[in-house]
């Protein structure tokens, strides 16, 4: 699944169906470019609008089917903006079996190798059997073990070596509802 961030035709252009038009032309291209570039072909896309300010016109018109309404979280995102009220959310199969695709159980099962070569070091011999689908997660699990072991009486930031990035990357990770 991939989000579409953002669409916008200036009201100045005044071309008769011209965003469901883009729209169309935009969904044909996204799903082997997508996989060109990451290696996997996305079946969903989704965007949101603020109901408040847009119309949702163009996602009608290109065949978006509307499933509801975000939760309207008023916290801050990372670029310091804030989100006000709630969006309208809509999405766009790629694939005739987008269903299928989305509930399929994933491969990987408790207690499988990442790979079927020899773990790289300790963390990875331990860590190896993690039931993690996502491999960022997984990652960053290896990074974190790796900088705990080197510093077992550091803080997180200490442990992160100082750095911010690799700091608030680690408190995204203890946050994320995936992670217990």
């Amino acid at each position: 699944m991939i989000l579409n961030s953002r669409f916008v035709i200036l009201p100045t252009v005044d071309v008769p169906n011209l965003a469901s038009h883009v729209l169309s032309r935009a969904l044909e291209q996204v799903a082997p470019d997508w996989e060109r570039r990451y290696g996997q072909r996305p079946v969903l896309v989704e965007t949101f609008v603020d109901p408040e300010r847009f119309r949702c016109s163009s996602y009608q018109a290109a065949n978006w089917i509307p499933i509801g309404q975000s939760a309207g979280d008023k916290r801050a995102h990372r670029n310091g903006k804030r989100s006000e009220g709630q969006k309208d959310l809509y999405v766009y199969p790629l694939s005739h079996d987008v269903r299928e695709v989305l509930c399929r159980e994933p491969e990987r099962r408790l207690g499988e190798r990442r790979s079927t070569s020899a773990p790289a070091d300790w963390v990875e011999e331990e860590l190896g059997g993690l039931a993690v689908t996502d491999e960022r997660l997984r990652d960053r699990a290896y990074t974190l073990a790796r900088d705990f072991f080197a510093r077992p009486r550091a803080n997180i930031p200490e442990a992160c070596e100082g750095s911010l990035a690799k700091t608030r990357a680690a408190y995204r990770f203890f946050r994320n509802p995936q992670v217990e």
